[in-house]
């Protein structure tokens, strides 16, 4: 898939995945009504009106996050693409595909997509090449230092430029060496792997509803420490 990088003013509140047939979108969704006051093209969700207040008061007391992730499918053919992928059996009409079970299972499926198709090794914490190459040393006895030496070069790099710069450098020798890199590494044991991907999944599989009521009590018993 593409990737279109959406800014806001330079400051990086959206990402997407875009193919003609879909898009995949992560988003800040406060900075989204921020922005939706300013102008309504301006935010990645339309019709906002009745929205644009609604973090206010929480935002102001305390810091408050709200990643939003929205799967677009564009055409019917996707769409029944997606069903049989998820192994949803019915046409794809309003009352057959506009439900919890149906909204958590594409959602989930293609968090799975993008997971798979992750180099694990940005997963790894890097603070800098020294300690990246002690902790991948430490973490897998059995792997001898050239090979971390590789690693700990191809992820020092990776934090410079990104992979798709990295791919775009190293494409007229071919994908063999990314996809085989790849598969190596997903072998490697991980001592301090940070589980982006576990902490989604795990928020869509209990797809509850965020009630800023919660929010507010929470906020309301930290300021009694403070």
């Amino acid at each position: 898939m593409d990737t279109n990088r959406t800014d806001f003013r330079n400051e990086g509140h959206s990402f997407k995945y875009r193919v003609n047939s879909f898009e995949i979108v992560f988003y800040d969704k406060i900075k989204d009504l921020q922005q939706a006051k300013i102008s309504e093209k301006r935010a990645e969700e339309k019709d906002n009106a009745l929205q644009l207040g609604l973090f206010d008061i929480l935002t102001k007391r305390k810091p408050l996050e709200v990643l939003r992730v929205e799967i677009r499918l564009n055409r019917r053919q996707k769409i029944s693409q997606i069903l049989k992928k998820i192994d949803k059996k019915v046409e794809p009409t309003f009352t057959n595909i506009f439900n919890q079970d149906t909204a958590k299972k594409v959602l989930l499926y293609y968090i799975d997509e993008i997971e798979e198709a992750y180099p694990p090794l940005l997963t790894y914490q890097y603070d800098s090449p020294k300690k990246f190459f002690e902790r991948i040393l430490v973490a897998n006895p059995k792997l001898k230092p050239t090979k971390a030496l590789e690693l700990t070069a191809f992820r020092a790099l990776l934090e410079e430029i990104g992979v798709r710069e990295y791919r775009q450098m190293t494409k007229r020798h071919g994908s063999y060496y990314w996809y085989s890199l790849n598969q190596k590494m997903k072998k490697l044991n991980y001592t301090d792997e940070i589980s982006v991907f576990s902490l989604l999944r795990k928020q869509i599989t209990n797809f509850e509803p965020m009630k800023l009521l919660d929010f507010q009590d929470k906020m309301l018993n930290n300021d009694k420490y403070d």
